[in-house]
């Protein structure tokens, strides 16, 4: 009876250890959660426009506001006056001009991602260059955290997590509510939902290029985990840990 009572106690501590969700793999996006990169990305798109004959948006709050708008960067260059045939090229020069210019990583996202790595996997998904951002963590010494980066292998064409995201957990052998996701965008949110990862499991950040929580409503979803700063992830896997 003593037994019975100490593991169907709801309040006791053991009893909360043995029915905690096991998270076994974080998926993190890289734009806007790891790196602050806007900035950057409204330079290399000033040099696209210079060299290819685009529109260019020189304040950054009205070229912020149209990217964001914008399903993907293809259609984003389309509405720059930048056509299809010039967008591999395009690609090209964002990628020479990202290695020339130092992306800053968020505060305290370093300390975030190597305590989140003692404790599961972690693979970053992202629709930038898998070479620009293997190059980005290399110099801070973070590559070395993650199990896997995946993401975008060719120039001109418009990179879909959601396969990715699927494939990355088959690799791993996971069901997946054992998983989580960490993006900043609208999209982000429904790339993991299509790969299958629970709503509940899925945590927006507030400090990156931004999300619209009503979107994400109107398609019948309760957006449950976001949060303002890097060290409030920590708290936020706690959370889905503990639903």
């Amino acid at each position: 009876c003593l037994i019975a009572l100490i593991y169907n106690n709801p309040y006791n501590p053991i009893f909360c250890l043995y029915f905690m969700k096991k998270i076994e793999l974080a998926i993190f996006d890289y734009d806007g959660v790891i790196v602050d990169s806007f900035k950057t990305l409204h330079l290399a798109y000033g040099q696209i426009c210079k060299e290819l004959g685009g529109k260019y948006k020189s304040d950054i709050n009205q070229f912020k506001k149209d990217y964001m708008a914008s399903t993907n960067h293809l259609l984003f260059m389309e509405g720059l006056g930048i056509t299809s045939d010039k967008h591999a090229q395009a690609d090209v020069i964002y990628k020479r001009e990202q290695t020339k210019l130092e992306t800053p990583l968020f505060s305290g996202i370093e300390e975030v991602l190597t305590e989140i790595s003692n404790s599961m996997s972690m693979i970053i998904v992202s629709s930038n260059h898998t070479s620009e951002i293997v190059n980005r963590l290399s110099k801070d010494n973070l590559l070395r955290l993650f199990d896997n980066i995946l993401g975008n292998e060719t120039d001109g064409t418009y990179f879909h997590k959601t396969r990715p995201i699927r494939a990355a957990i088959r690799e791993f052998g996971l069901s997946s509510n054992s998983v989580v996701s960490v993006g900043d965008r609208t999209r982000d949110f429904f790339y993991a939902v299509e790969a299958g990862i629970p709503a509940e499991n899925i945590i927006l950040v507030d400090y990156g290029w931004g999300y619209d929580e009503q979107k994400i409503k109107s398609a019948g979803y309760c957006l449950e985990t976001k949060v303002d700063s890097p060290i409030k992830i920590l708290d936020a896997l706690e959370e889905i840990r503990q639903k």
